[in-house]
C-alpha cells in the first residue's frame, strides 16, 4: 500500500482521534530533542578544542584553582622547637633548602613532609612503615638509598629536595611548577604517600618554625657546604664518606669517625640511659658505615639499626679512640674480631684482669677499663663534660628486651657485679 492507505487504516483500526494525539507527541518530542542536541554537541566540540589549554594548565596548577580539594586540615598543628632533636633538624632542612636554592617555600614544604612523616616531631626515626625511616621515611627498597643515608639528615633532605647524588629519584626540584602547587600536592608528588592530602595539616607550623630558625639556617655551615651530596663510592656499602660531613653541624656536636675518646663519646652516645631507645646519634651510624666499608666487626647483619651492639660499641671505641688500636683483633673479624665469646679471652691474653666485680669500688675504676658478662660488655669512661653518667653501652635487641643504642648509664655503683660471669679488665 501507499503511505496515505497505510495513514487511512492505521486511522480506521485506532481512531483518527488518537493518531492526532500520537503525531502532537511525536512533535514535541523531535523539538526537544533538537533544542537540547545543540548545545551538547557544541560542548563537545568545545571540550575538545579545550584539551591542549587544560593540558598547558595541568602542568603548572593554579593554587587558587584547586585550594581547599580534599585537603585534610584538621586543627592547626605547631611544631615544638624547645625540644633540641625537632629544632636541629628543622634547621638542618631549611639550610639544605637555601643551598639548593628553594627559599622559604622549599623549606616550609620540606619541613611540614618531615613533621608529617615523623608523626609531628622531627625526630630521626630509625622504623616506619615496612622499611621507611628517618625524616622523611624513605625507604632502601623504593630507591632512596641505604639506611645509613637515609637515616643522615643532610642526605635525606637533599634527597627530598631532588639534588642528592645518592639517589636518582624524583625530589622537589624535579616536579615541574611545584612553587605554584599547593604545599600537600608537591610534598605527595616527591613523597608517593598513602595518605595524599595529609600534609597540608602542617602547613602553618612549617611556616612558622622556618621563620623562627631562618637566621639561622642561613648561618649554618649546611647553608653553604656541599658536605653529603658526593656519589656514593662504586661498591661500597652506603655512603660513609658522604656521612663523615663537616665538624659542629649536626646534633651534639661532630660526626666523627675517630677521634679522643671523649670526642667520640660526645659524637656516638646518647647523654642519658633510656632502655630500648634505638634511634642512633648521625656520628655512630656513620662510624658504621665507615666500619662496613671497611670490612670492619658490625654486629649481626640482621640487626637493625646495623651496630647497635655492645661489642661493636666497645671495640670500636676503643680502637678508634687509639686507647688499644688492637683490642679484639683491631676490630677486624679477619683478625679474630668478634663479640663477647671473643673479646674475653682476647682480653684474658693482653689486658690485666682486676679483682672480683664485688670487691671494686667506684674509687677503683679508671677511665678506659672495661667490664663484661655473659653476652654483654661495657665501658668505664668517667665524668664526661654535658653526659648524665660514667658508664658507657650499647645492647643488641635479643629475646630479653629491645636494646638499646650506644648511651651513657648513671648507675653509681659496679655494674654488674651481683651476676657471677661479671669480670673486670685493665689495658696493661
Amino acid at each position: 500500500m501507499e503511505p496515505l492507505e497505510w495513514l487511512v487504516f492505521i486511522a480506521s483500526r485506532v481512531g483518527y482521534k488518537r493518531l492526532i494525539r500520537w503525531a502532537a507527541v511525536a512533535c514535541t518530542a523531535s523539538v526537544l530533542i533538537l533544542m537540547l542536541g545543540v548545545p551538547l554537541v557544541l560542548g563537545g566540540v568545545a571540550a575538545v578544542q579545550g584539551g591542549e589549554e587544560q593540558k598547558k594548565q595541568d602542568d603548572c596548577p593554579d593554587t587558587a584553582t584547586t585550594a581547599g580539594e580534599n585537603v585534610v586540615v584538621g586543627p592547626g598543628k605547631t611544631l615544638n622547637l624547645k625540644d633540641p632533636e625537632t629544632k636541629r633538624n628543622v634547621v638542618i632542612i631549611v639550610a639544605r633548602a637555601i643551598r639548593a636554592g628553594l627559599g622559604k617555600g622549599g623549606a616550609v614544604i620540606g619541613t611540614a613532609t618531615s613533621a608529617l612523616e615523623t608523626g609531628g616531631t622531627i625526630h630521626n626515626l630509625d622504623y616506619g612503615d615496612r622499611d621507611s625511616k628517618g625524616l622523611f621515611q624513605q625507604r632502601p627498597a623504593a630507591g632512596w638509598g641505604d639506611y645509613s643515608q637515609i637515616r643522615n639528615p643532610v642526605m635525606s633532605a637533599d634527597a627530598f629536595y631532588g639534588v642528592a647524588k645518592h639517589t636518582h629519584n624524583p625530589g622537589l626540584t624535579d616536579i615541574k611548577g611545584w612553587q605554584k602547587m599547593r604545599l600537600t600536592d608537591a610534598a605527595q608528588a616527591v613523597q608517593g604517600s598513602a595518605t595524599p592530602f595529609a600534609y597540608e595539616a602542617w602547613k602553618g607550623g612549617a611556616e612558622k618554625a622556618v621563620n623562627e630558625v631562618w637566621d639561622e639556617a642561613n648561618k649554618d655551615p649546611l647553608s653553604k657546604q656541599d658536605t653529603s651530596s658526593s656519589p656514593t663510592p662504586s661498591g661500597s656499602s652506603g655512603g660513609a664518606d658522604a656521612q663523615n660531613v663537616g665538624n659542629g653541624c649536626l646534633p651534639n656536636g661532630d660526626v666523627k669517625i675517630s677521634g679522643s675518646m671523649e670526642q667520640l663519646l660526645k659524637s656516638w652516645a646518647f647523654p642519658d640511659y633510656k632502655y630500648g631507645r634505638l634511634e642512633q646519634k648521625p656520628g655512630y651510624a656513620a662510624m658504621v658505615a665507615q666500619a662496613k666499608k671497611e670490612g670492619g666487626y658490625t654486629g649481626n647483619p640482621n640487626r637493625v639499626p646495623l651496630g647497635d651492639d655492645c661489642g661493636v660499641f666497645v671495640t670500636n671505641l676503643v680502637v678508634r679512640s687509639g686507647w688499644d688500636k688492637t683490642f679484639n683483633g683491631g676490630g677486624k673479624p679477619s683478625q679474630g674480631a668478634g663479640g663477647t665469646w671473643q673479646i674475653r679471652p682476647w682480653m684474658d691474653a693482653h689486658w690485666k684482669k682486676l679483682p672480683s666485680a664485688k670487691q671494686l669500688k667506684m674509687s677503683d675504676m679508671r677511665p678506659g677499663d672495661v667490664g663484661i658478662m655473659q653476652g654483654h660488655i661495657w665501658i668505664y669512661v668517667g665524668p664526661v663534660a654535658g653526659m648524665k653518667g660514667v658508664w658507657a653501652e650499647a645492647s643488641e635487641r635479643s629475646s630479653y628486651g629491645p636494646g638499646f643504642s650506644p648511651m651513657f648509664n648513671d648507675s653509681k655503683t659496679i655494674l654488674n657485679a651481683d651476676n657471677p660471669s661479671t669480670a673486670y679488665y685493665r689495658k696493661k
